[in-house]
């Protein structure tokens, strides 16, 4: 689409306004992309009020010369510009070919898997949705889940109703009553309840699907939100979404199955992302942190392969740092425990970061940082078995010269570095399973499943 930019991680957004929109050499990876040079202040505004978290600042060369650029950071999602610019940032993942629709399917598998993010539809649509920009898929999501609430019935509740009516019914508001009808003697001004599907829940849905309607979608996409609009025809729209917000979140136990919409409604109408953010130069930003994404994915692995042997605990601390007094809380994210001896422990934790092979001298691109924290974590948790996984890349492939990274922090505690490959989500779940699990089972010493 003409305004869509997409990039992955660590790629470029470079001013150059005599190539917005024209192919570059490097464009095919993603590794950069063309923007406007109004289009990037907005987002270096947006970018500085928020500490720089999102991009690097930074200079670009090509071609000999050099342009103002932004480097995404491992933010990945969607960020929409006021006007109307909409920036795709996909996650740097291996597929092997590099194509944007692989990429965009095993971001979509992945984020199904993110804990708390009530987006399970997506394991269901990475292959459905793969070649919409990403905008469109988050609002096809939305509207899946739209049509999942009116085919069970759009609920209703008790509306409180004020007006001058021509009858008396429920309670009589009399300083506004005798305000209007000195000489109307036949109206009365009253307050009273009746069932509605009017409900603040309602109105915010048909609210959202409206202010969807201008956005820079695929035809198909605005046709579908037209036709849900349709159907909302008796609900009005919310005059106050802040306090619909408020009223809609007080009444959700009695409404949980509207819990995915209204969180597809905060985000859309910037009451809500997943990343706190600051700034009026976005419309719009879904973004999340690629190494949470990463995180719980491989949890999820973890836990559903070995969960009969292991007790899996994710993201569960308990041990400190400094013991006297408690300071410095250690969280590895998957440990785990043998069910038949409680002294048999190990510990998983992730990195999003790009290892490289041939770097041999400088540790892989390891941070030492790292390994003094899985080192804490061993001595604290008297595990001596430890694993760091990062993903598959072309320069960190599964084996190196036939084998995985092993090192010894001391005798009794091995370090175990091996990379995930995520390119097999697409199609087969199950093979990245297997892979993970042949390389646990060489240190676990487990019986294969």
């Amino acid at each position: 689409m003409k305004n869509n930019i997409t990039i992955t991680e660590y790629g470029y957004l470079v001013v150059d306004d005599k190539r917005v929109g024209k192919k570059v050499k490097d464009e095919k990876k993603f590794l950069s992309s063309n923007i406007d040079k109004k289009s990037f202040k907005l987002l270096k505004d947006f970018n500085f009020k928020n500490k720089d978290e999102i991009f690097h600042t930074t200079r670009y060369q090509r071609d000999g010369e050099k342009y103002d650029a932004l480097q995404a950071k491992s933010f990945v999602g969607v960020i929409e510009l006021k006007n109307g610019v909409v920036i795709e940032i996909l996650p740097k993942i291996y597929t092997g070919n590099n194509k944007i629709e692989d990429i965009k399917a095993i971001f979509l598998k992945m984020l199904s898997k993110l804990i708390g993010s009530k987006f399970k539809e997506f394991g269901s649509a990475h292959l459905l949705y793969k070649k919409f920009p990403l905008l469109d898929i988050f609002v096809l999501l939305f509207m899946e889940n739209v049509h999942s609430l009116i085919r069970r019935g759009l609920r209703g509740d008790y509306v409180n109703i004020e007006g001058n009516e021509r009858f008396l019914k429920g309670k009589l508001i009399f300083p506004e009553h005798i305000k209007r009808n000195l000489v109307h003697k036949e109206r009365f001004y009253v307050s009273y309840d009746e069932f509605s599907i009017n409900t603040h829940a309602n109105r915010l849905i048909k609210t959202t699907i409206y202010y969807l309607m201008k956005k820079n979608l695929f035809y198909e996409t605005k046709r579908r939100l037209k036709q849900l609009l349709f159907i909302f025809d008796e609900i009005d729209f919310s005059k106050n979404i802040d306090k619909d917000f408020q009223i809609a979140d007080t009444k959700m136990r009695l409404f949980s199955d509207y819990e995915r919409v209204l969180t597809f409604c905060k985000v859309f109408l910037g009451r809500k992302s997943f990343v706190n953010y600051k700034g009026k130069e976005l419309a719009n930003a879904i973004l999340f942190p690629m190494e949470k994404i990463f995180e719980d994915y491989i949890a999820y692995l973890v836990k559903k392969d070995y969960k009969e042997d292991y007790s899996v605990k994710i993201q569960k601390g308990g041990e400190h740092l400094i013991e006297d007094p408690g300071k410095f809380n250690l969280v590895p994210d998957i440990l785990l425990i043998n069910k038949n001896d409680e002294n048999d422990k190990i510990i998983i934790d992730t990195k999003w970061k790009l290892l490289d092979k041939s770097k041999e001298k400088e540790n892989y691109n390891i941070s030492q940082s790292d390994l003094y924290q899985m080192f804490a974590y061993a001595k604290k948790y008297k595990a001596n078995k430890v694993i760091l996984i990062y993903p598959y890349t072309e320069k960190f492939p599964m084996k190196q010269d036939n084998k995985f990274i092993e090192w010894q922090f001391e005798k009794d505690i091995s370090l175990l570095i091996i990379p995930a490959m995520l390119s097999n989500v697409i199609n087969d779940e199950q093979e990245v399973v297997k892979k993970i699990e042949e390389i646990l089972n060489a240190l676990l010493n487990l019986k294969t499943h």
